[in-house]
């Protein structure tokens, strides 16, 4: 199918918003709220009142409060709630490419998606490769590699994690797997091995905001030991802490070394690897999220690279054939985003009958239950890959890399666009996906004894209220909101005397995030307005 033969997007159920309201990246910095284990999902969260004695004492009732505050813990988000979960077959309606910036509704799946880059004839922008999250820890910030014209190495390009504006190329000039790595804790770090030839093989924390860069370790003497180079190496992301690094030198006659490193011992341990071994030359150790060993070609190995227990790299078990897996996102670990292409069935773009299940698509999946895991279908992505005709890049640049956010609202994938002769990078904006950010402490305009807590997961929250009078007893109010665009929706319940209270209450987001008007109503205090500031 031509590119010219599709309808315009922007004729179908384009959307367009404008998202400068929203706050920039690098303000949306939490709330140290701390959190208990136990989950809230729907229901008010309700607290056990303290002794009678308390109660004369609003300092005390104040410190009982905050104690009960701090257990809040954000409601679970199912990220496939009201998303496609069948897996029925289903058409691949023909769409043109979307303007740069502006959402659109997916057809098929009615998910909100935007393309966020704008790519000339040859270019390539996409995220950085399947194990890699493009989004920092926070969301605030985010990277893509973009390769100009016949480039085979990329620029790393930081943009805006909210509103997807470019905000310059990070001067990295060539780093091995062409891939960076974001610190989990420091949202302005990332981590990179060097592959220039007077660098190569040195393990770099780059920071963001300074332009500056800290050498942490070199690979590059190990690798000289056993008789390699470090130059052509390949590096995996680190462990959830990061503190458990691995690296693969270069290859020599079939034949190589995968080292871990780890952070705070300053320790190396190698394995060879490729001939003559039981290990093939192609990836890093991959660190295990909490850091207390590898994955490495269907194997669990310790820190020190020695086996401990073979395992299953594939307990996906409904994975179709070609999917590619994305890392699983940072903040629920059981969530992952999958892509597949449907090589040798992309004449089905040109048909109006149903195309097999997952052809050209992106998908989520929550592994928790390997026997059944959950799994929804997001976006059809529309790319020919390395089948593309119009290419003056590398074709399989345009092959789907989909990952998550670290909260797991939103996803990334590149597409060529129907062998568009480029390749952009496409959001999924999931329904548990807001920019709104609530967490935290808010005070009451018009009552300053009024003290608000908001534990925020996505687009759903818990909270608590307490309005406190010297000498009375002092008022409870418990419940759950859900964020919808620039609208808020709040069900609670009071604790008034001995009585249950049910009300409601909603606010529109104008301007001022941080000043908010609540409309309330309950069968005890009726109508009332408050007014929130955040602290």
């Amino acid at each position: 199918m031509s590119p010219s033969t599709l309808p315009n997007v922007a004729s179908q159920s384009t959307l367009h918003e404008n998202v400068s309201w929203k706050q920039p990246a690098l303000l949306l910095v939490l709330s140290s709220l701390t959190l208990s284990l136990h989950s809230v999902q729907g229901h008010a969260q309700s607290f056990t009142e303290p002794d009678e004695q308390w109660v004369e004492s609003a300092e005390l009732w104040q410190a009982h409060v905050d104690d009960l505050n701090e257990q809040l813990k954000p409601p679970a988000i199912n990220h496939c709630e009201g998303l496609i979960s069948h897996t029925d077959a289903l058409p691949v309606p023909p769409i043109g490419q979307s303007p740069y910036m502006n959402l659109y509704l997916d057809p098929a799946f009615n998910t909100r998606n935007r393309r966020i880059s704008d790519s000339r004839d040859g270019q390539v922008h996409r995220p950085m490769s399947n194990d890699a999250q493009a989004w920092n820890a926070d969301e605030s910030l985010l990277i893509l590699q973009r390769y100009d014209d016949e480039a085979t190495r990329p620029k790393f390009v930081l943009m805006d994690g909210s509103n997807y504006q470019q905000l310059g190329d990070l001067s990295i000039s060539v780093a091995a797997s062409d891939t960076l790595y974001w610190s989990h804790h420091n949202p302005l770090s990332v981590f990179y091995v060097s592959d220039e030839a007077d660098h190569a093989g040195q393990l770099q924390r780059f920071d963001i905001a300074t332009g500056t860069q800290e050498q942490i370790a070199d690979f590059a003497p190990v690798c000289a030991a056993h008789g390699f180079t470090a130059n052509g190496g390949l590096f995996s992301k680190p462990s959830i802490d990061d503190e458990l690094f691995g690296f693969q030198c270069g290859v020599d006659n079939d034949s190589s070394i995968v080292i871990s490193y780890q952070y705070s011992t300053d320790e190396f341990h190698t394995l060879d690897v490729g001939i003559d071994t039981a290990w093939t030359l192609d990836q890093a150790p991959q660190a295990m999220p909490h850091g207390n060993g590898f994955w490495y070609q269907g194997v669990a190995l310790d820190t020190q690279l020695e086996t401990a227990s073979t395992v299953k790299t594939d307990s996906i078990a409904f994975a179709p054939n070609g999917a590619k897996i994305s890392p699983v996102q940072q903040q629920t670990s059981n969530w992952t985003a999958m892509s597949n292409i449907g090589y040798g069935e992309l004449e089905h773009f040109a048909k109006e009958s149903s195309a097999p299940t997952y052809f050209s698509e992106i998908f989520l999946v929550n592994a928790n239950n390997t026997d059944a895991p959950e799994m929804c279908r997001i976006a059809h992505h529309r790319t020919f890959g390395t089948e593309a005709n119009n290419a003056n890049y590398n074709a399989a640049l345009g092959e789907p890399i989909a990952t998550m956010s670290p909260s797991g609202t939103r996803v990334l994938f590149n597409s060529d666009w129907y062998d568009s002769g480029s390749v952009d990078t496409y959001t999924v904006e999931l329904p548990s996906f807001t920019r709104l950010q609530l967490e935290g402490r808010w005070a009451d305009r018009l009552q300053p004894n009024m003290i608000t807590r908001i534990a925020q997961a996505g687009a759903r929250f818990v909270y608590s209220r307490a309005l406190i009078n010297e000498g009375e007893k002092p008022v409870v109010t418990t419940g759950t909101g859900r964020i919808n665009g620039r609208q808020i929706d709040v069900e609670y319940v009071s604790k008034v005397a001995d009585k249950q209270v049910p009300g409601s209450c909603t606010a529109t987001i104008e301007n001022d995030i941080n000043d908010i008007a609540f409309n309330c109503n309950d069968t005890h205090f009726g109508d009332a307005t408050y007014n929130l500031i955040r602290q």
